[in-house]
């Protein structure tokens, strides 16, 4: 009898809670994930892939999150959302059946809120081009950017109902000719072919370029004692204006988010440290905190745990 076809792709269905967990939330990505609100509800990922390289994977957060960093090497990705809850990518306000199309050597910038639910599509570029041929695409993509696009909600719906069906559904169905990913990038070209739009690639700029270069200058001085002041003189723009681009392009201020930057990195400080002549209080100077009892109450609501938990777990 021959192999079915569903044998040919693996399926991976985890829960996460740290931020480390969701690193890969697309197969295949190598993502930077800063948790911007309690993380400690977690969220699930779920993913089918193949031996080129192609993926489905769903993501669910219960938390809000700063995501960055490159999307798979040399394919085409994707992102169809269920419910964005909010979230937003590369500045661009996301309702549910926003689609995001992102050429290779792409970054993923943005900012997740609870209740994101998203499904992603990572293309070899063979599978793009099928597709690309049959949508209206104002000029040819240049490698780093981005479309975006507008499908249905009960579009993105069925969308993920039928990947549940064809993929992590138990009865785990056997197919002959295609494979589920087969169907399934059948089924994204038609949703895409039915939303009506010219696909229209730019690259990221604006509010999201200032936001970025401003999280750049923080994250190069969080040893340092900073000043929003200091921050919109060495950027040269006014307090409204980055206060404006750090609200489109990450969902929160730059105080709050110069906050997070450093809970994260005492947090990644900590899990590289030696325990037994470590100290949190040393970690939490060296990366700029201050307010050392104001801080072991703000790591615990972003982390679930207090910093001396995360410092008896490092290896």
């Amino acid at each position: 009898m021959a192999e079915s076809a569903h044998t040919q792709i693996a399926c991976n269905v985890r829960q996460g809670t740290s931020p480390e967990d969701f690193s890969q939330a697309v197969h295949g990505a190598d993502l930077r994930v800063d948790f911007v609100s309690p993380g400690g509800a977690g969220g699930r990922l779920r993913s089918a892939y193949d031996q080129r390289g192609r993926s489905i994977d769903h993501v669910q957060l219960n938390f809000g999150s700063r995501v960055s960093g490159p999307l798979p090497a040399g394919k085409v990705t994707v992102a169809v959302m269920v419910e964005p809850a909010g979230s937003s990518w590369y500045g661009r306000t996301l309702v549910p059946g926003s689609t995001l199309i992102a050429m290779p050597g792409a970054e993923l910038d943005g900012f997740t809120r609870p209740g994101y639910d998203c499904l992603s599509f990572v293309l070899t570029p063979a599978n793009w081009l099928q597709i690309a041929e049959q949508l209206s695409i104002d000029r040819a993509p240049a490698a780093l950017s981005i479309a975006q696009l507008q499908l249905s909600g009960p579009v993105a719906d069925r969308l993920c109902a039928l990947a549940e069906y064809l993929i992590w559904s138990p009865s785990r169905l056997s197919f002959e000719r295609k494979t589920p990913l087969d169907i399934m990038a059948d089924e994204l070209a038609l949703a895409l072919m039915g939303a009506g739009e010219s696909v229209r690639f730019t690259s990221v700029a604006g509010r999201m370029a200032t936001a970025k270069r401003a999280e750049a200058w923080l994250r190069e001085r969080l040893s340092e004692e900073i000043s929003i002041a200091d921050l919109c003189a060495s950027l040269n723009i006014s307090r409204r204006e980055l206060e404006y681009a750090f609200q489109c392009s990450f969902g929160t201020s730059p105080k709050r988010h110069l906050t997070q930057l450093r809970l994260h990195a005492v947090r990644k400080a900590l899990l590289a440290a030696d325990g037994e002549s470590s100290s949190v209080t040393e970690a939490a100077l060296d990366c700029g905190v201050t307010h050392l009892g104001r801080f072991s109450a703000a790591y615990r609501r972003t982390f679930g745990e207090f910093p001396r938990e995360t410092l008896r777990s490092s290896p």
